[in-house]
C-alpha cells in the first residue's frame, strides 16, 4: 500500500457509504477503482485486466487485429496536405486504407478478435 493511512480509506469509504443512494453504477465503479488504485495500482490493474488463454490463439488474433487497426489509423492521421489537388482528394475520394477497412472485412475481424475479451468482462471474469 502506498503511504496512505487506514484513516484515509475509512474517510473515503464513509463518504461513499453516506452518498450511496446518489451514485449511479458508473460513478460507484469510478469511486471504488480510485480507492483500489490508491491502495495498490499495479494490483488493481492486474485484477481488472481481462484474461486471454494463450493456447487458444486469441492473443495472436488480437495482436494482428490491433496492429492492423493502428496501421490504418496512423495512415489516416499521417495524411499530409501538399496542395496538389490530385492527392488532396485522397480522403474525399475514398482512396485511403481507412475507406476499405470496413468493407474488406478487417473491421469485422478486429471486432471478432476483441469479442472474447468483451464476453469475459460481461461474465465478470475480467
Amino acid at each position: 500500500m502506498r503511504n496512505v493511512t487506514q484513516d484515509y480509506f475509512r474517510r473515503k469509504l464513509g463518504i461513499i457509504l453516506r452518498d450511496l443512494s446518489s451514485y449511479d453504477p458508473q460513478e460507484m465503479a469510478r469511486a471504488l477503482v480510485r480507492l483500489a488504485k490508491t491502495a495498490d495500482e499495479a494490483e488493481a490493474i492486474k485484477e481488472a485486466a481481462p484474461t486471454i488463454a494463450p493456447d487458444t490463439g486469441e492473443l495472436e488474433k488480437l495482436r494482428e487485429a490491433l496492429t492492423g487497426a493502428l496501421a490504418v489509423i496512423e495512415d489516416y492521421l499521417d495524411y499530409e496536405h501538399n496542395g496538389d489537388p490530385w492527392t488532396e482528394d485522397a480522403r474525399a475520394m475514398g482512396e485511403m486504407d481507412i475507406n476499405d477497412y470496413k468493407h474488406d472485412g478487417r473491421l469485422d475481424a478486429a471486432r471478432a478478435a476483441l469479442a472474447p475479451i468483451a464476453q469475459q468482462k460481461e461474465q465478470g471474469n475480467g
